[in-house]
């Protein structure tokens, strides 16, 4: 531009424009970056200590100072953040899966404080009082998970008992055999609590009945067990008049099956006579005589069933021809010298015919 021009007047007016912008700007982002510092401390529970003067274009070094501690702060205070987070996110889980409050007041304060409200403040009496109030209650809720177990596995085994007791089906058998001390609350152990009070007030009201039931089970158990070692020859050898004995109990539980079962009948009907009929006593659907006819008619079908099959393992037994050496060659239909020389006599052709082995026919499975 020309000396004392008004292009260079004009330009040099835009120049001064867009540097008093940039210093505001620059003033703008000094400024903010003080409050950042001052309210990041202030949450801290720190001083902010000493800060340049906000209305001065400070140099690179001193801006460079100020960002390095607004970033250090920044960090600090976000580890302290998410400490008390977990810790109010554990505390809210113990509680919650013990099913009750905390006794003491500060716990119940740090159950349910607002975190992430931007007035808080994380200073080191904040996190201390914190830290105790989870150590506290990490002690409480770890006696509480060593109570928790062994109620459950006591309260475990007694359900089991009553499940068989009872006839329970497998299907209907819902409970977990262990407490989980990841998943598990105190509510899930006050329902075992209450279906195993439950299934003993049921069981004392069906004492009668199932009782006899077992009994039947019990002798049939045995029946059972006889009847599998019946083709073991060792079975029948008289070790020290063992033999005699095993015959005898035999012979017993083939006489008081019946008496046991006539004995159920006449318990089942003495139930249902004081009862309304839906509180008759069901096992998977029947009642407890169709139960028993059910258990001796699949008793029934898998001794048939394994006849049938030992049947026709040995009939396909048979039909494997076993041929010696000298028979390799022969023809289908194996003759003795004595037969041949017979057979000779009606038959000129030197070839024996094809014919039908009937046996072989007979043997095989349809």
């Amino acid at each position: 531009y020309r000396p004392e021009s008004v292009g260079l007047y004009r330009a040099l007016d835009k120049e001064r424009t867009r540097l008093t912008a940039l210093r505001e700007d620059r003033l703008n982002g000094q400024r903010q970056m003080v409050e950042e510092m001052r309210n990041i401390t202030m949450r801290l529970g720190q001083e902010a200590g000493e800060i340049p003067d906000q209305e001065k274009i400070w140099d690179d070094e001193t801006l460079s100072r100020l960002q390095e501690r607004v970033i250090e702060s920044s960090r600090e205070l976000s580890e302290r953040m998410g400490r008390a987070s977990q810790w109010q996110t554990d505390l809210q889980r113990w509680y919650h899966q013990m099913g009750k409050a905390p006794v003491s007041e500060a716990t119940k304060t740090f159950i349910d404080i607002a975190l992430d409200d931007q007035e808080r403040v994380f200073d080191v009496s904040f996190m201390d009082e914190f830290k105790d109030a989870h150590r506290s209650a990490r002690i409480e809720y770890n006696e509480w998970i060593e109570q928790a177990q062994f109620d459950y596995t006591e309260a475990m085994v007694k359900l089991e008992e009553l499940w068989d007791l009872c006839h329970v089906a497998e299907s209907e058998r819902r409970f977990a055999h262990t407490f989980n001390p990841s998943t598990n609350t105190a509510a899930d152990l006050e329902k075992l609590l209450q279906e195993v009070d439950k299934l003993s007030r049921f069981y004392e009201e069906r004492l009668n009945v199932y009782a006899k039931l077992k009994e039947w089970k019990d002798l049939w158990a045995e029946k059972v067990e006889y009847e599998s070692h019946a083709n073991d020859k060792n079975s029948y050898k008289n070790r020290g008049g063992q033999l005699q004995v095993a015959l005898q109990r035999q012979k017993y539980i083939a006489t008081h099956l019946p008496i046991v079962l006539k004995e159920l009948k006449a318990e089942v009907e003495k139930y249902n006579a004081k009862r309304e009929p839906h509180e008759a006593i069901l096992i998977d659907g029947q009642t407890p005589c169709e139960h028993v006819e059910w258990i001796m008619e699949e008793y029934r079908a898998q001794k048939e069933l394994d006849r049938m099959r030992k049947k026709q393992a040995t009939c396909g037994g048979l039909n494997q021809v076993k041929i010696t050496p000298k028979k390799r060659n022969a023809d289908g239909f194996f003759a003795s010298p004595a037969t041949s020389s017979k057979f000779a006599k009606t038959h000129s052709h030197g070839r024996i015919p094809p014919h039908s082995n009937r046996f072989v026919e007979l043997g095989t499975p349809t």
